[in-house]
């Protein structure tokens, strides 16, 4: 019996500095840019482009912790997959996407491109994340539309292409 307790101490006093020692992955998503910078830790920073939430389903603000992973999520909500998903608030995640990135279209997750949503999984899942969200769906969607000069430029055209344009930003 002391050499099992014995043992058992042992191997607790080589594991626990080595949990102590892997800190937690830090994210922080700008809505208003789009990106989602990483800090890895360690001085390891990276900046993705991501998509968050559009303007009838925004991304929540805040700072958050992830609670849950999702290798293959579906969602029932959306009928939609969701691979690679941290969930960081009420059923908000952070999940890959082979979609176009760098606009705000989702349906309020954060999403990443399919290789960067895997690294943050498999990294934040043995360490754990802290993620804070800043900036504004609003503002987001404003930059995306043609100033006052790109529209009188264009509205005076006749034709697809200036229609076209004006109708992306309905």
């Amino acid at each position: 019996m002391r050499r099992l307790l014995a043992g058992l101490f042992a191997m607790f006093i080589v594991v626990l500095p080595a949990a102590a020692s892997a800190e937690r992955v830090r994210a922080l998503i700008d809505i208003n840019d789009q990106t989602m910078t990483v800090d890895w830790g360690g001085g390891a920073v990276e900046t993705w482009t991501v998509s968050t939430g559009g303007r009838r389903s925004e991304t929540p603000t805040g700072r958050f912790r992830g609670y849950r992973w999702s290798k293959d999520h579906w969602s029932s909500q959306f009928d939609a997959p969701m691979p690679w998903a941290v969930f960081i608030h009420q059923g908000y995640a952070i999940h890959a996407n082979d979609g176009r990135l760098g606009r705000p279209t989702s349906h309020g997750c954060v999403r990443l491109s399919i290789a960067n949503a895997r690294r943050f999984y498999e990294e934040t899942r043995r360490r754990g994340v802290d993620v804070e969200i800043i900036g504004s769906t609003a503002e987001a969607v404003r930059s995306l539309e043609p100033t006052q000069r790109e529209r009188t430029r264009t509205s005076g055209r006749s034709g697809s292409a200036a229609g076209s344009a004006q109708s992306r930003f309905v």
